[in-house]
């Protein structure tokens, strides 16, 4: 193996690390879960990339949520939550947690448990099961979650989504204290994320309002 291979091989396991890093200073994902086998693993993976906060579905802690969580991910959930998630039935410490975190229009990640795979079906694959009938019963409770802000998938969908969320978001911000004409002039993208101190001058909001670039604030972290 030549230097220079060596030199790109370790460039890159660098830039993965650096990735891994600017992803995880970002704000915490509130991981609710049974602390199962399969669950645990599932942290395993999003530690890769993310800052958790862990708790657990069944204990009365779980309604203690940080403002600093931005996202929510519900590991290993049984068909029960799911179907008082969207008939809004809140007789149990997981079903109540889901009804806060959708009270809060906070983003929600349901990854069901092996029995509830059910509910990664399409409504298009109706015609795979013998009763129908309870099959769009199912979909449309999946449906009624969507509507609340709430997404049934599996975790490797969540990482893929919210993975491409952060990188767009880092690709598209601004991080100096001062925004002049010149850098909205050079500005390539459709918006330009700044924080809240950022002070941009007059002209350079003239500017991009004339090249249709959206500023956006964020607060800091």
């Amino acid at each position: 193996m030549n230097g220079l291979l060596i030199d790109e091989i370790v460039k890159e396991v660098l830039d993965r690390l650096q990735q891994s890093e600017r992803l995880k200073s970002s704000s915490p994902v509130l991981v609710v879960h049974p602390h199962t086998t399969a669950s645990n693993s599932s942290v395993k993976e999003l530690e890769r990339y993310f800052s958790l906060m862990e708790i657990n579905c069944n204990s009365p802690q779980s309604l203690k949520i940080s403002n600093d969580v931005k996202w929510a991910i519900m590991l290993e959930a049984d068909q029960s939550l799911i179907v008082k998630g969207a008939l809004c039935l809140t007789d149990c410490a997981p079903s109540k947690l889901l009804a806060q975190l959708i009270m809060q229009n906070m983003p929600i990640f349901i990854v069901p448990e092996e029995e509830a795979k059910l509910f990664l079906e399409e409504q298009d694959m109706k015609s795979r099961f013998v009763n129908n009938n309870y099959f769009r019963q199912l979909m449309k409770y999946k449906e009624k979650l969507s509507e609340y802000g709430v997404a049934i998938c599996t975790i490797q969908e969540v990482l893929k989504q919210k993975i491409q969320v952060i990188q767009y978001d880092q690709a598209n911000s601004y991080s100096k204290k001062l925004i002049t004409e010149s850098v909205i002039e050079n500005w390539e993208k459709r918006d330009i994320h700044i924080l809240s101190n950022t002070i941009v001058t007059p002209l350079a909001r003239d500017l991009a309002k004339q090249k249709g670039i959206e500023i956006k604030v964020e607060e800091e972290s």
